[in-house]
């Protein structure tokens, strides 16, 4: 990272916004977010800028071969905690 006058650093490796991430893969910003804070996308990054909302920064190799899965069964009433 170089030295930015604005944000305090200039990203000089390939990464991706998380955004441009979930439109590249077809997942929702929110499944983005919560993978990389997970772990699933090594490297991945959060900037915090002085003024404004942070942001996922995720290196380009971490995208390489990954795949979203399957969504996993739908939730019964039992096991939402309601009983008929």
């Amino acid at each position: 990272m170089l030295p930015c006058a604005r944000y305090g650093k200039i990203n000089t490796r390939q990464d991706a916004y998380g955004s441009s991430v979930s439109e590249r893969i077809g997942a929702a910003d929110s499944s983005i977010r919560v993978w990389a804070g997970r772990g699933r996308f090594p490297g991945a990054r959060i900037e915090r800028p002085p003024a404004g909302v942070p942001y996922w920064l995720i290196p380009e190799e971490a995208l390489v071969g990954f795949e979203m899965g399957s969504p996993g069964p739908k939730p019964t009433l039992k096991a939402k905690g309601k009983q008929r």
